[in-house]
């Protein structure tokens, strides 16, 4: 048997319940212990009386060398910024384009 959490779900809302209240994701616990905590905070009987106690596992779903993933995201990495070096000379040369353009419109213009 893998680790396991625990959460309590409202059966009517389906939402989990929080320190608080009820959410979407709600909390987890770690320990059962923990849930039996929690419930002697509260006026258990009214605010649980239509929850369940979900109990999920944690299984190992893959294993990766950490050396492999490091070096795919500094590739990653380094494209990212060779790709924001090439649209900044881009924009830059097409900024210079632009101002050449209207230089020459300028000059044209005092021609006429």
């Amino acid at each position: 048997m893998g680790k396991q959490i625990f959460k309590i779900r409202n059966r009517n809302t389906g939402e989990f319940a929080t320190a608080s209240g009820w959410s979407k994701n709600g909390k987890h616990w770690n320990h059962l212990g923990h849930v039996k905590s929690h419930l002697n905070g509260w006026d258990c009987d009214k605010k649980y009386k239509d929850a369940d106690l979900v109990t999920y596992e944690l299984v190992e779903a893959s294993r990766e060398p950490m050396g492999q993933m490091i070096i795919n995201t500094l590739e990653e990495k380094k494209k990212k910024e060779a790709d924001r070096h090439v649209a900044i000379k881009r924009w830059t040369l097409e900024e210079a384009k632009r101002k050449y353009e209207e230089a020459k419109r300028n000059l044209e213009e005092l021609g006429d």
